[in-house]
């Protein structure tokens, strides 16, 4: 077996390679390390089994001895997702997730024979009306005077419209240890919090998220590819929800500190809830949330003070 993995040294990516690996297969991993990082691959960089190439997707036809190969899956998780983006660089936005995964996605329909897991995202619901939100259910969308959040969300709902025989993973809010960045809510509280830092929150009260961990996505991406259905999108999320306050006062209580509330904070375009109906993944191929909000929080802070202690 031989796999493509884009966005391998990413926060879902690495994980996959690592899963692949230990099922023997070779493989191929791609990334730009724009976000991911070679740290993340050093479990499994030197394995035998695996070659890296720091490239551009858009660039797959000229990678020496990658642009011919075949591949029996990809798994596409390469991707700009930082949320700042949505708002401030909708063009670079537009270009990595719909202009270079185009090319990817018509690559992969000459050189892969079996399955293509695309990472999608539950944004691609906007603002849900109901809850928990199946993939069934409508999308609803601010107007573009209003806000530029959702440049993000249209590029991944347009790639399952343009790859409709790919298999779709609407992942809900991912945080894991190779993901330390504060442009992400956990790892910005956690930071914050353990320096004594004011945290800018969105204090409403009906404001809520469900989070997943990264190994848990991980996860439903190889049973996806072992029994997931060609053309069907699938949510990926946490079962518990959770106001950002009381988020905040978790992570403070499990790290022994202080929480400072400063002033409030609320982009454009927040949706109030974002709860994932995840029982088709359970049907089709028996995927649960192992890995809960407590563990998982414990987990991040735990990897993230003795990251600020080097």
């Amino acid at each position: 077996m031989k796999a493509l993995v884009t966005g391998c040294a990413g926060l879902i990516g690495s994980s996959i390679v690592e899963r692949c690996l230990d099922r023997g297969w070779n493989v191929v991993g791609i990334d730009n390390l724009s976000r991911g990082t070679m740290e993340n691959m050093k479990e499994f960089k030197d394995n035998d089994n695996f070659n890296f190439f720091h490239f551009h997707l858009g660039l797959i036809d000229v990678i020496p001895g990658v642009g011919q190969m075949s591949f029996d899956a990809v798994f596409h998780m390469g991707a700009l997702v930082q949320t700042k983006n949505f708002y401030e660089n909708v063009e670079e936005t537009f270009k990595v997730n719909v202009l270079e995964a185009y090319d990817l996605m018509n690559w992969s329909k000459k050189h892969c024979t079996g399955k293509f897991i695309n990472g999608s995202s539950s944004e691609i619901y906007g603002h849900p009306q109901i809850f928990p939100t199946g993939e069934y259910n409508d999308v609803h969308f601010d107007g573009r005077y209003k806000t530029n959040r959702w440049s993000y969300a249209l590029g991944k709902l347009l790639m399952e419209y343009i790859y409709p025989t790919a298999i779709h993973m609407r992942f809900g809010n991912v945080y894991g240890e190779r993901d330390t960045e504060e442009e992400h809510v956990i790892p910005k509280f956690i930071k914050r919090i353990l320096r004594g830092d004011e945290l800018e929150i969105d204090l409403n009260e009906k404001t809520t998220r469900s989070f997943v961990y990264a190994e848990d996505c991980a996860d439903a991406c190889i049973m996806a590819y072992d029994k997931g259905v060609s053309g069907e999108s699938y949510n990926i999320g946490g079962y518990e929800e959770i106001t950002m306050f009381a988020l905040a006062k978790k992570i403070g209580k499990f790290a022994n500190k202080e929480v400072v509330i400063g002033k409030p904070f609320v982009r454009d375009g927040n949706p109030i809830r974002r709860n994932l109906d995840t029982s088709k993944a359970l049907e089709h191929f028996g995927w649960r949330q192992k890995i809960y909000l407590d563990e998982g929080l414990k987990r991040m802070i735990e990897y993230i003070k003795k990251e600020m202690d080097k």
